[in-house]
């Protein structure tokens, strides 16, 4: 349901929207890295501070489907997955709406955002035995500038991602695991992507 929400708030407020399928689409790899905190999490529940480490040197890993709606807004999914050692891991499943802000052929600059939801695992690289796990809801925002030839479209921007925790369940010595609350997980970063597919759009008609 909440996909088609989104793309109902893209295509509302144009006329183009209304024709029948995308005029431009594409599929591609992302790469991201998380820049802040320069230790990932801000700040994890009482019970699980000092024992599960926290974390440096990210890298996600995804994949991202885009169809353009018209010129101004196009609709996405996107699958990530972050991992840093053994000591993290974190997954990401968004769909999203973006809309051109400025710039017409070659680059542009998209700004968006998007829901979702995941789970995130922070683990102990001294006690195997200690982690601390939750599912996620996703918020994101993020900006990006893009050049884009027929077939291709390259893209670097930064994002800022909240994984808001629901049941949190902390695992400690012994075995014992207990369901915990609090912790604060906000993700500012960078990302880079390369997108293949169509990305020409149709000519306009000329007015008679």
């Amino acid at each position: 349901m909440m996909f088609p929400l989104l793309l109902a708030m893209a295509a509302g407020p144009t006329a183009e929207a209304a024709s029948k399928g995308p005029i431009m689409w594409g599929v591609g790899p992302v790469l991201s890295t998380i820049a802040l905190p320069a230790r990932y999490p801000s700040a994890v529940p009482e019970e699980a501070d000092g024992n599960v480490d926290s974390v440096r040197g990210d890298i996600g890993i995804g994949v991202r489907a885009q169809a353009y709606l018209d010129r101004e807004y196009r609709g996405a999914a996107r699958l990530k997955m972050g991992m840093a050692g053994s000591a993290w891991k974190d997954t990401q499943f968004t769909l999203e709406v973006d809309k051109k802000l400025i710039g017409q052929s070659g680059f542009r600059a998209l700004g968006g955002g998007g829901l979702g939801f995941g789970s995130q695992r922070f683990g102990s690289a001294n006690d195997g035995d200690q982690e601390l796990v939750m599912g996620t809801l996703i918020a994101r925002a993020h900006v990006t500038g893009q050049y884009r030839t027929k077939t291709q479209a390259y893209e670097l921007g930064f994002f800022l991602v909240y994984p808001h925790p629901l049941i949190q369940e902390y695992t400690g010595n012994g075995g014992n695991t207990t369901e915990v609350t609090g912790g604060f997980y906000p993700q500012f970063g960078i990302e880079a992507a390369v997108y293949f597919g169509d990305f020409q759009p149709p000519k306009k008609k000329k007015k008679k």
